[in-house]
């Protein structure tokens, strides 16, 4: 779902009764919807549901600055101050793969372009 409907379910019901766990994925990709629904969630977490999980996943948010004003703090550090410190929140690494590539190009007269391809 978006982080529209999380948002409307949380208005909706601020404990999400029906829930155990909530997973941001694609973090990186921040915006006012998804840190509303991060504060809204670890609200919900330590006020009514201290047993709510909230996972936030990204495959590249580690590494970067939380800000560009100067500030050193990683995203890594402030998330997991945010989300309870190192004693509450664990951080999970996985290390990706990337596989070679090969780049062919197709004649405009190959017959198995021709299907694909209109003049």
């Amino acid at each position: 779902m978006t982080d529209g409907v999380l948002l409307n379910m949380l208005r909706r019901d601020p404990e999400l009764k029906g829930y155990n766990t909530v997973i941001l994925d694609e973090f990186h990709e921040r915006g006012v919807g998804s840190d509303t629904a991060l504060a809204l969630l670890r609200e919900a977490q330590c006020n009514y549901r201290e047993g709510l999980k909230i996972v936030v996943m990204s495959a590249t948010l580690l590494g970067e600055k939380a800000s560009d004003d100067g500030d050193e703090e990683t995203m890594k550090s402030k998330l997991t101050r945010v989300l309870g410190g190192e004693e509450h929140c664990a951080v999970l690494q996985s290390e990706g793969r990337q596989y070679p590539i090969t780049v062919q190009y197709a004649s405009r007269g190959d017959p198995q372009l021709r299907a694909l391809v209109r003049d």
